[in-house]
């Protein structure tokens, strides 16, 4: 079992795995995500971590294949060609591995003071966090299935993603993708919901639609099936 199409393929491609061998049974979002913020918490969590409130989120593991180093240089980009865009760029994650070169990207950017890093946050304040956002902008690299942007769209939050590897999958036509190597196209397609409040409405409404096809309870099903399916061929080759 697997939590997507890609990695189901890639999976039977690497280990040469009979096709029916391998089966998806798609991760889901806490049903949390899907609750309106209560008064004054989405407030309340911005001022926690010192964010004001206008801004861009991403959330994600400092580390290369979340692919910050370029959306810092679009975010740089964004605030170069258009001085009306103020928002602040948030990156909530740990420290990973070779994190070196964004805390680089940071402190060369001309707008470092508007990027916050907040290191890791508990569970229960990601919910405002999407909400509070304008854009969430995830244009990793590589994710065999990509949780981030399937919650913030449950939260409502219009999202960026690369069209790489599991995310298509994942988003569908509910966001907008950009090829992870352009800093240029990650720029536009942030700018794009910025600057568009109808583009905004569309993709959290059309987000918030796609990511009730991701439940924890569906899993639990389709997990089941597969133990029962298991089971019964067992049970056929040992004549029971």
């Amino acid at each position: 079992m697997t939590v997507s199409e890609f990695c189901r393929k890639d999976i039977i491609d690497r280990y040469g795995l009979p096709e029916d061998k391998v089966v998806v049974t798609y991760d889901g979002v806490d049903a949390r995500f899907f609750e309106p913020a209560t008064p004054g918490e989405i407030e309340q969590t911005r001022k926690k971590y010192g964010i004001g409130d206008a801004y861009i989120l991403t959330v994600g593991n400092l580390q290369p294949r979340k692919n910050l180093v370029r959306l810092i240089a679009a975010y740089s980009r964004l605030r170069r060609a258009r001085p009306d865009i103020r928002h602040q760029l948030v990156i909530v994650g740990k420290k990973a591995w070779k994190y070196h070169p964004i805390m680089k990207s940071v402190k060369d950017s001309p707008w470092a003071d508007d990027i916050i890093l907040t290191d890791y946050i508990p569970d229960e304040d990601l919910p405002a966090l999407y909400r509070g956002a304008a854009v969430m902008a995830y244009p990793s690299m590589f994710e065999g299935f990509g949780l981030p942007p399937l919650e913030a769209m449950a939260c409502g939050t219009p999202v960026v993603v690369s069209d790489r590897s599991a995310l298509p999958e994942v988003v569908g036509g509910a966001g907008i993708k950009v090829y992870p190597y352009d800093v240029e196209e990650i720029a536009s397609a942030i700018a794009a919901v910025l600057l568009d409040e109808d583009v905004a409405a569309w993709f959290g409404r059309a987000g918030e639609k796609r990511a009730t096809r991701f439940t924890w309870e569906q899993c639990a099903k389709r997990t089941m099936q597969v133990y029962e399916e298991v089971y019964r061929m067992a049970r056929g080759r040992s004549g029971n």
